[in-house]
């Protein structure tokens, strides 16, 4: 394995985003950044993270229970070819829980172009 952390995905969303990395050891960091809008620094200060995580599996479980309403929203800018699949299987297993949630509202189409699935 690699000695340097290589970037798996860059996830954003309006006022934030994140990059994952596999780390050397095989474990997931997640590192990013919200808030800090000019001329709003009071009411939405500059927030940065880093956490890791012990497997893809484990960090995709906590993205989508802490943002459960709304993860569906974050745009994929970039996938490493290598982990497009995997990600793409753990999106459209939680997309179809959610579907099972009948305050749930998501426009499948958006989906496929934003997480680039195929639903």
């Amino acid at each position: 394995m690699s000695e340097e952390k290589i970037l798996i995905a860059t996830i954003g969303v309006e006022g934030g985003g994140f990059d994952l990395y596999l780390l050397p050891n095989g474990k997931i960091e997640e590192s990013g950044s919200s808030g800090g809008m000019m001329g709003d620094e009071e009411d939405d200060p500059l927030s940065e993270w880093t956490k890791t995580s012990d497997s893809l599996e484990v960090w995709w479980t906590h993205f989508t229970e802490t943002n459960w309403d709304f993860w569906y929203y974050f745009h994929v800018v970039y996938l490493h070819p290598d982990y497009r699949q995997k990600i793409s299987a753990l999106a459209l297993e939680s997309l179809r829980l959610l579907e099972t949630r009948p305050e749930s509202f998501f426009d499948k189409e958006e989906l496929e172009r934003t997480w680039r699935l195929k639903y």
